[in-house]
């Protein structure tokens, strides 16, 4: 069973992302801010990150970036998730921060699914 982070500081999404991973399969925990998401991160180790781009006390960017620039968590996938900035640049900030995937608010549940799958194809768990 892949681990899945989701960092989310809307409620109603963290639920929503809650509810459709973990009946995709997956092992959901969740943070509510940048902070709490980067301990998460460190303690956890997750197999893939959904990371919600406007959090309460950073920028999911930043926080992509910080993940990617540590060892222990750069190959970890991570799906940028966000209702706010939608437009080229701001995705183009996204996958250059060096997430793998940008998908937009509101999202359908199957795509979502799919998407982490894919990221997750290569993954290979450690014993």
């Amino acid at each position: 069973m892949f681990t899945v982070l989701a960092i989310e500081d809307d409620p109603i999404v963290r639920t929503t992302l809650v509810r459709i991973l973990r009946a995709a399969g997956f092992d959901v925990t969740t943070a509510s801010d940048a902070a709490s998401g980067r301990r998460e991160c460190g303690r956890l180790k997750p197999d893939a990150v959904v990371l919600d781009v406007h959090l309460p006390d950073g920028n999911g960017v930043d926080v992509c970036r910080g993940l990617k620039a540590d060892p222990k968590l750069r190959q970890t996938p991570v799906l940028m998730l966000t209702g706010d900035a939608t437009s080229l640049d701001d995705q183009q900030a996204g996958l250059d921060a060096g997430a793998d995937d940008y998908l937009l608010k509101p999202f359908d549940a199957q795509e979502l699914v799919l998407r982490l799958k894919r990221l997750l194809g290569p993954v290979r768990r450690s014993a």
